[in-house]
This record gives structure tokens, C-alpha cells and sequence, in this order.
């Protein structure tokens, strides 16, 4: 080959080369940034308020009193987790590249502010914009999160601009998971009480005394059963359980503006539920109607209380263990080990019934419907239905 001819072929292929790296790349020009971070100065610790707006939806995330509250939910907490996670990936950023912004890359990329209008209406989507706040409502970061970079591998970061600047950087955290939805802040798991604690079940009548049925669990190392089941009855031990399975990892969909009138929710006229735990803390759950516009959902109340516990029965006679506040029975073991370790400190049971009392039943909650029908209103639906007879 001559030198001309190889020397055509590599300009050509020079050409080719830029062009497909103009074609696959957003900008042109690449700033070798290193390891650095984009807020590396970001005061954290002074943060107090953080506002996420999306195209058409918004929310503020307030700190109120130490906790943090979604303001657009009526101070109700916020997911501290999420919101933690949110803040330290903003923190530690680090630019891959950077390039300057055009109007089609601001469009392409969805790095506009969510309000600015487009100038490419067919790629505009709007990007999310993150502002975090100090005292007085002074700024301490606004940045607007645009698209995830697409790599062989997936996802590899994300596409982002501070408010105000005409850079994009590419960083290496990903913000998929960012939603501007209020209800997608809240702290949504309310309950997690093991089904091994919950001593007994009530099903309470609102307009009587006595409970339409009680289960319950004769100690924590034993299965739970239907008090008072009618003998020619057979109790399916899957509804037995399924009740008792209700308060672990219990979590809302959304909460309801607590003004909500009685009339709308149902609340009240409903199926109560007293869980009963071992330690005499006793958590009440009331169902009310299905949520208006929202035939998935039900609404729901909750309460905390405290009544002691009775004394340990004939269990802890048999395991020839006191129960408390008895004489040790006869027969059995007075001698204790000696140690020098400090007696270890438990919670005051009142005291945090009353404590968690506080947080949870100001509130009205919107419950899943598979949630809901967890708890079983009818005494007759824990039996076994017999199948009819067959004619010969």
C-alpha cells in the first residue's frame, strides 16, 4: 500500500472515530476531573430543609423538633433512611467528566429546571431539581438530576447540572429511585411486632363489652389457638396464624389528612383489633371504609396502651421457675449463679406505650386491602367448612 493512500485511510478513519464518539456522547468537550467531588463542600450537618421538584409534582422535607417531617403530608415523618441516603449521595459525588450544556443536551438529557420550558418539546421530560437549605432558608445546594448514563453494563451514573451553571457533569451515583411524590417520603413502616409476643387477639365489638372471639398464645414457645371454639368446630390453624402475623413489619401506603370527618372514613363504626403482648402493651387497630378514589387502600387507626401483664401461670410453675413476684415452688433450684456483671437495663413498658401512643394515633393511615383483610372480623370464618355430603 502506498504512504498516500495509507495516510487517506487515516484521516478517514480519524474522522469516523470522532464522529462516532460526537454521535454516543451528549457534549464535545471532556474535562479529565479525576476522583473529585461536586459538593465536596456541602455543609450537611447544617441542612434543615430540602425541597425535590419534579415535573408537575413536588415535596418539602423539614426538620422539625430533631425529626424530620414531609411537610405536604401534614408533618408527618419522614423516612429518615431515604432521606439520609439521598443527602450522603449528594455529598460524595464524584465526576467522571464534564462538558458544556446546549439546548438540545439540556432537552436530550432532561437537565432543564422542571418549570423551564423546552425547546425541544418531543425530548423534554424535566429534570428533577434538589435544593437543600440551611437557616433563614439560605441555599446550600441546588443541583438538577437529569437522565442515567446507559453503559454495556447498565446503568452507570447519572447525568447532572447545578442550578444556575451551564456544565452537565457526569457522576457516579445513580438517582433512580428519586420521586417528587410527597407520599413516597413518608416513614411508612409503623409496626414490627413479632408474632412470638402477642399473647392474645380480641376482636372487639364497638357497640358491646365483650369480644366477638379471642385467639390466643398460651406462652411465646407455643402455638396460638381460638379461645372458647366450639367443640363440633374445626379451627384452621393458617387463619389462627395469619391473625397473629398481622403487626410484624406492618406498613401504610400513604396518611390521610387526620381532619378527615368520621362520616368519609368509617372509622369507628368498624372492626377493632386489641393485640395483647406478653409484656402488657397492648396496640389497638381500628378498619374503617375504602379509601375514596383509591378502592386498593382502606383507612385505618392505631393506639398504644399498657395494662400490666397477670402474673405467670401454671407454664412457669412447670418449668419450676417462679412467676413474678412468687416464692420459688418447692422443689426447685434457689441457687443463683454469681456474677459481677451489672443487672441489665430494660424499657419501662408504660413509658414507651405512651411514647410510641404519642406518634402513631394522632394519625389516619391508608392500609393496603391485602393488608387489611389480614385481620379476620368474622368468628366463623376461622373453621374449616365442611364439604357437602355427596348423594348416591
Amino acid at each position: 500500500m502506498k504512504s498516500k493512500t495509507f495516510l487517506i485511510l487515516l484521516v478517514i478513519c480519524a474522522v469516523l472515530a470522532g464522529a462516532s464518539w460526537f454521535v454516543l456522547e451528549p457534549g464535545r468537550e471532556k474535562t479529565d476531573t479525576g476522583s473529585g467531588r461536586l459538593l465536596a463542600d456541602l455543609p450537611v450537618n447544617d441542612t434543615l430543609r430540602i425541597d425535590i421538584a419534579g415535573s408537575g409534582s413536588g415535596v418539602v422535607l423539614e426538620k422539625s423538633d430533631a425529626v424530620w417531617v414531609v411537610k405536604d403530608k401534614f408533618g408527618y415523618p419522614a423516612d429518615f433512611q431515604k432521606l439520609t441516603d439521598l443527602v450522603v449521595k449528594l455529598r460524595d459525588l464524584k465526576i467522571d467528566r464534564a462538558f458544556p450544556a446546549s439546548e438540545d443536551i439540556l432537552d436530550r438529557l432532561s437537565l432543564r429546571a422542571p418549570d423551564a420550558p423546552a425547546k425541544n418539546a418531543a425530548l423534554h421530560t424535566g429534570g428533577t431539581r434538589i435544593t437543600l437549605k440551611g437557616r433563614d432558608g439560605k441555599p446550600l445546594s441546588d443541583i438538577i438530576i437529569g437522565k442515567a448514563r446507559e453503559t454495556d453494563a447498565g446503568r452507570g451514573g447519572n447525568f447532572v447540572m447545578p442550578a444556575g451553571e451551564n456544565t452537565v457533569y457526569v457522576v457516579d451515583q445513580e438517582f433512580s429511585f428519586l420521586k417528587a411524590d410527597p407520599e413516597e417520603w413518608i416513614e411508612k413502616q409503623v409496626l414490627d411486632i413479632p408474632p412470638e409476643m402477642v399473647a392474645r387477639v380480641d376482636r372487639i365489638d364497638v357497640k358491646g363489652k365483650a369480644p366477638l372471639y379471642t385467639v390466643r398464645r398460651p406462652a411465646k414457645e407455643k402455638p396460638a389457638e381460638m379461645a372458647d371454639a366450639p367443640k363440633d368446630q374445626t379451627v384452621l390453624p393458617a387463619k389462627v396464624n395469619r391473625l397473629m402475623d398481622a403487626l410484624a413489619a406492618f406498613q401504610i401506603d400513604d396518611v390521610i389528612d387526620p381532619g378527615t370527618p368520621a362520616e368519609k372514613t368509617g372509622l369507628g363504626d368498624g372492626p377493632c383489633f386489641a393485640y395483647a403482648l406478653f409484656d402488657g402493651t397492648v396496640y389497638t387497630l381500628c378498619l374503617g371504609n375504602t379509601v375514596e378514589g383509591n378502592p386498593d387502600r382502606t383507612y385505618l387507626k392505631a393506639s398504644v396502651g399498657f395494662t400490666p401483664p397477670p402474673p405467670a401461670g401454671d407454664e412457669a410453675s412447670a418449668a419450676g421457675k417462679a412467676a413474678p413476684g412468687e416464692a420459688p415452688p418447692a422443689g426447685a433450684d434457689k441457687t443463683q449463679p454469681k456474677t459481677d456483671a451489672a443487672p441489665e437495663k430494660t424499657e419501662d413498658p408504660a413509658r414507651a406505650a405512651a411514647e410510641r401512643n404519642q406518634k402513631i394515633s394522632p394519625w389516619i393511615f391508608a392500609v393496603p386491602k391485602w393488608k387489611a383483610d389480614q385481620f379476620i372480623s368474622e368468628k366463623a370464618d376461622f373453621f374449616e367448612v365442611p364439604e357437602p355430603e355427596k348423594n348416591d
